[in-house]
């Protein structure tokens, strides 16, 4: 009988399919920490776009507390959030003295005039 040398038939096939097995989780495990970075970045961005709401609109009911105490006919004033967005507060004062909120609601401070980074959306128009 000729002794065999070397490994059986089996263990070569076994290895290959624990090494693409490894392979595979590694590679899902990269994309599960690619993902939980993306949404931790969604989430910081969110939760710093609700807290400056907040303080603007803290100051804006700060603002309209003094203008109900004052005299003026009509307040309109943009707190600002961020760079970019504020929260625009328009009071009028009725005949009866009531405070009327004719607006409450978020703007843009400037209009977005970077054409380079708008995206080339079709317009229905033939080029």
């Amino acid at each position: 009988m000729k002794d065999q040398i070397g490994a059986p038939i089996g263990l070569g096939v076994i290895s290959c399919i624990t090494i693409l097995l490894v392979l595979m989780l590694s590679v899902f495990s990269c994309l599960t920490l690619a993902t939980a970075q993306a949404d931790y970045a969604l989430a910081q961005r969110g939760a710093e776009t609700v807290s400056s709401y907040y303080a603007a609109d803290s100051t804006a009911k700060r603002i309209s507390q003094d203008f109900a105490m004052g005299e003026n006919a009509e307040l309109e004033t943009v707190v600002p959030m961020n760079e970019w967005q504020g929260l625009l507060v328009h009071l009028v004062r009725s005949s009866d003295g009531s405070i009327v909120v004719s607006a409450w609601r978020t703007v843009l401070l400037e209009e977005f005039n970077d054409q380079e980074q708008l995206l080339p959306v079709w317009s229905g128009e033939q080029s």
